[in-house]
């Protein structure tokens, strides 16, 4: 009796774990991510990225809410002049094809009026990248700021820093290269 019950048992948590991801594409538990040596905590933008005096916010886990989708979120960004000038954020999806839709969804939707910069630098490990300088939607930041929502693999990154002056500029590009750089090295990615 006892045999036949952890055979059902076994059947049923079998039944749930390979039936939806075969007809339906679920994948429970994130079983489909690929394995990665690092967290999105691991993603964080080093201190000594920003001007002398700034504040860092570490980045922190967040349990991302089921419009999201993701199983692993960090935040974090960096404040001075009464503001929060860096806001950064890392979401990590189980399947490369939700990366996209959530990608989709953010891409345009840290600013308004949002105009193309010559002067921004690009991810060149992204799959898909877009920078662009305009009003920002966060009311803790300035008139102006510069974005950049970029997709690699299943990750997807946020990034708006306050202000489109040099200085601006200049640390949105320092931060850019910073990600594309790390990200390059820590999943394996050679030119």
């Amino acid at each position: 009796m006892l045999v036949a019950s952890i055979v059902v048992i076994g059947i049923v948590i079998i039944l749930y774990l390979v039936t939806p991801w075969i007809f339906i594409g679920y994948c429970p538990f994130n079983l489909c991510a690929p394995h990665r040596s690092f967290t999105v905590l691991e993603l964080q933008l080093p201190t000594d990225i920003f001007i002398e005096g700034t504040i860092d916010s570490p980045m922190t886990l967040h349990r991302p809410t089921t419009s999201e989708g993701a199983f692993e979120h960090g935040i974090g960004g960096a404040r001075w002049d009464n503001k929060l000038q860096v806001a950064y954020s890392v979401w990590r999806y189980a399947k490369e094809k939700d990366a996209i839709t959530f990608y989709q969804q953010i891409q345009n939707a840290s600013l308004s009026n949002a105009t193309p910069f010559d002067n921004l630098h690009a991810m060149e490990i992204a799959d898909d990248y877009v920078a662009t300088c305009g009003e920002p939607i966060n009311v803790y930041m300035g008139d102006r700021a510069c974005s950049m929502n970029a997709r690699i693999k299943e990750y997807v990154f946020s990034l708006t820093i306050n202000g489109d002056d040099k200085e601006a500029i200049d640390l949105f590009n320092r931060v850019v290269d910073y990600i594309d750089k790390d990200m390059r090295q820590k999943m394996g990615i050679v030119d």
